[in-house]
């Protein structure tokens, strides 16, 4: 009798340990298959990041160009950037001293040449060039000049005050039309345009070895 008590305790000892050495294989294989899994999910949160960021990136370059494309429409429009058209700044100077009635008014617009100085920030293939208007006119008052920048300043195009000399006369009148302040300026209109054959004179530097 206490043989076979004996055995019946070593089957449930064989049993109980069967049962540990399982559940600890099993414990064993859930950490790792829980440390495959973490891995696996620190991967897709990285991914997941790393597409997050590459979507905001292109976002911003998008709004970027937009942003870019708004300010290069800007300078098309407003006629700094393209050919030049000095044929309305005349026109406007005409039709001012038409209506300002000034008694004489006389203006010059040299040939257009590129902007060696101001042009070197700019990139080789953009080419900065300028045209020298200058305007002599005799004004009735201080003010007719005032009118006559604001005439030029809503014509298509980009200017800016190289000089200009106000003389008053020696006998000013304000009831009848006639010179009482002398006026001599010089405007230089700019404009930008793009010349491809700059880059390719660039290219060629390089392969000659010019520095």
């Amino acid at each position: 009798m206490p043989q076979k008590k004996i055995e019946l305790y070593k089957s449930e000892l064989i049993i109980v340990a069967f049962a540990c050495l399982l559940s600890i294989a099993l414990l064993v294989m859930s950490v790792d298959v829980n440390k495959a899994a973490r891995h696996e999910l620190e991967q897709l949160v990285f991914k997941k990041d790393a597409q997050v960021n590459k979507i905001n990136n292109l976002m911003a370059t998008q709004q970027m160009l937009k942003d870019i494309g708004s300010k290069f429409e800007a300078l098309k429009s407003n006629g700094f950037y393209g050919s030049e058209d000095r044929l309305p700044w005349a026109e406007a100077l005409k039709d001012s001293s038409q209506r300002l009635k000034l008694p004489n008014l006389k203006y010059s617009i040299s040939p257009q040449e590129k902007v060696e100085k101001l042009a070197i920030s700019f990139l080789p293939s953009l080419m900065l060039s300028q045209s020298v208007m200058n305007i002599e006119a005799d004004l009735l008052h201080e003010g007719d000049l005032l009118s006559l920048s604001e005439a030029l300043s809503t014509q298509l195009g980009l200017y800016r005050v190289v000089g200009c000399e106000l003389e008053k006369g020696d006998d000013i009148s304000v009831n009848t039309i006639q010179k009482n302040v002398s006026l001599k300026c010089s405007l230089a209109w700019h404009t930008l345009k793009y010349d491809p054959a700059q880059n390719d004179a660039i290219e060629e530097d390089i392969d000659l070895g010019i520095e």
